[in-house]
Formats: structure tokens, sequence, C-alpha cells
């Protein structure tokens, strides 16, 4: 939108096109179905809309509207991230291809989410960071490559164990700060996905994040949960969005559905997250490389441009693999997701 809108800014006016003094100037910019358009000799440009409708507006008015999406396009572009999870593996040849991959592309990088076993164990117990040894055999792998680490402590599908964690929020937030400074991490990942039994409290989930969240936040660390459209706890994306967790991480978009209906769902998560904070900066996308079927080069870069023109400057990549034989993601998707981080998409 930003690129269009300086297009239509500076070719507006007769002047910057060497038109002769009283000579009228048409300008006529369609973008994404919208439709504006400006003649030089009137005070008033024609703007319509399919969703928002039509309407006559002050051509100065909506220059200066133009300007401001610039500005806001520029700064968009310079805040997009790329949140990668990654598994522990047992195989420490595997970790080392795995942050080999990292360190070749770390341009797309913007975070790695760790997920260690004995870091994030169904009793929900943080016991397994106190072997410091074990932390490290994995951290002095990715450590080096100097991208913000987050730590996946929850990976969890029992709700009625989650909810016995809901009784101390507090203690559970001091014990991952201790976590966090012991061991340089920049924040904490949530992978709770109630299925035996399911949660239907999305309330009492938001709560819980956002007591921990404050303490976290207050500390200099970050939260991001994942969320999904199959959970009753995990649907309600306004409720959850409404905790001031950094990111809300969305499942439901891995790929495997008709793309129509992916981007169709690509609309309503953030219809809902905006309707709830006024803003899409927590909505981040799933997307799932391992997907090998369904992702191609082509339709990767159709579904984060949709997304993005939704708002949308989060992609979250499940999961990273290299190990000889599943290798996720396909190379294709460095370039696609680097033109994303720098605005080409």
């Amino acid at each position: 939108y930003f690129c269009a809108a300086f297009f239509f800014l500076f070719f507006s006016s007769p002047k910057k096109r060497g038109k002769k003094k009283g000579t009228s100037s048409l300008s006529l910019l369609c973008w994404n179905g919208d439709i504006l358009f400006m003649n030089s000799d009137l005070p008033f440009c024609f703007f319509f809309s399919p969703l928002m409708g039509s309407y006559l507006i002050h051509a100065a008015t909506m220059k200066t509207a133009l300007l401001l999406s610039c500005l806001v396009g520029l700064v968009s572009c310079t805040n997009r991230t790329v949140n990668w999870y990654v598994s522990i593996e047992s195989n420490a040849t595997v970790n080392q291809w795995n942050a080999d991959a990292v360190k070749q592309n770390k341009q797309v990088f913007s975070q790695l989410q760790l997920a260690w076993g004995p870091g994030m164990l169904e009793t929900g117990s943080l016991a397994g960071w106190d072997n410091e040894t074990a932390v490290h055999e994995w951290l002095n792998i990715y450590k080096p490559l100097g991208v913000p680490i987050v730590g996946v402590v929850v990976n969890m599908v029992n709700g009625t164990t989650m909810h016995t964690m809901y009784k101390d929020p507090t203690g559970y937030g001091k014990q991952l700060v201790t976590i966090g400074k012991k061991y340089g991490f920049a924040g904490f990942n949530f992978d709770y996905e109630p299925q035996h039994p399911r949660d239907h409290d999305a309330k009492a989930y938001a709560d819980f994040l956002k007591t921990v969240n404050d303490i976290l936040v207050a500390e200099g660390f970050t939260l991001s949960v994942w969320v999904a459209s199959w959970s009753e706890a995990l649907k309600k994306f306004g409720v959850l969005a409404e905790s001031g967790i950094q990111y809300l991480q969305d499942m439901s978009t891995y790929g495997g559905w008709p793309m129509v209906d992916e981007r169709d769902y690509v609309d309503e998560y953030v219809r809902e997250i905006r309707d709830a904070t006024g803003s899409a900066a927590q909505a981040g996308v799933g997307m799932g490389p391992y997907h090998t079927e369904y992702w191609t080069e082509e339709n990767t870069r159709k579904f984060i441009s949709h997304a993005v023109s939704k708002g949308v400057t989060n992609i979250d990549i499940f999961r990273l693999l290299m190990d000889g034989s599943n290798n996720w993601p396909a190379p294709f998707w460095y370039t696609v997701l680097g033109d994303f981080i720098t605005g080409k998409i």
C-alpha cells in the first residue's frame, strides 16, 4: 500500500509530470479492489472500497492520509519478524545441522523457540531447567548464533493439569524469570493444546497469561503462545490478546486447506485481535513447511502477501528440522521469508 501511495503522491501533480499550467491531471489508483480517482482541477477526490463503500474526500486530506500511509508502511517493514520453533534433538549432529541452517540464513531468523523435552514436562514442572549441564549441551550450539532464544516451557495436552497451574501464576512467572536470567533467554513460549480432556475456558487461560506476562515484561522478557481454531480455550483470539502477550501464534494456517479457506481464516483471526486491541501487532500467523506437498514458492508468497495486506507483521514457522531426511524448510522458504522481512512482500 505505501509503495502505491508514494507513486500516487508523486505522479498526481501536473508539475511533476511536466504538464503546462491549466492542464488537467487525472489520476486513478487501483489497489486490492480499492479505487481512488483524482482530477487536479477538482478539490475533491472519489474513493471506493468494496468493504467501506464510496466517499468524496477533500483532495488535500487524501494526500495527507496517503503520505501518512507511506510512513506507516516504512515503519511496519522494519518491525517484521519470523519466529522459528526448533525441537532439541537427542542427536547432537542434527542440532548442529539446524544451527548451521540458522547461520546460513540468519536474516530470516528473528527468534528461535527452542523446545527441550525435560524443560516442558506434561506435569507442568520446571525442574528440568535445574540441570545446567544438560541445558548447556544444546544451548552452547545455538547461543553463539546471536539470534534471540525463547524457551518453550509449556507443551501440554491435559487441560486438567494446566488448570492446576492457574492456582499460582505469580509463582510460576517468578520461576520463569529465574530461568530466563540463568540462561540468557529473551522470553518464553507456551504450546498448550488441550485435548485430553478438552478445555473450554479461554478467560481462565487469558487471566493466567496476563499475570505471568506482567511479571516477565517487568524483567525484560517476552511471552508468546500458540493458538488454534479447534480449541475453545485457544480460539478466543481477542480474549487471549487482551492479556498483553507479545504474540499469538496461530497453528490453524500450517497448510493443507484450500488456499481460499486459509486466507479467509487469516482475515477472521486478524479481525478478532484488531477488534479487541485496536491493532494487528499480536497476530502471528503460523506456517508449516513440513507440509511439503502443499506449499510451493508461489502459494507461499501469495499467502504471506495476503497476510501482510491484513496488517500481519509476524510469521511463525513450525518447524526447522535439518536431519538429512525431512530437511524442513525447503530452500525457497528462505527467499520468500527474506522478501517478507525486507518489505518486498
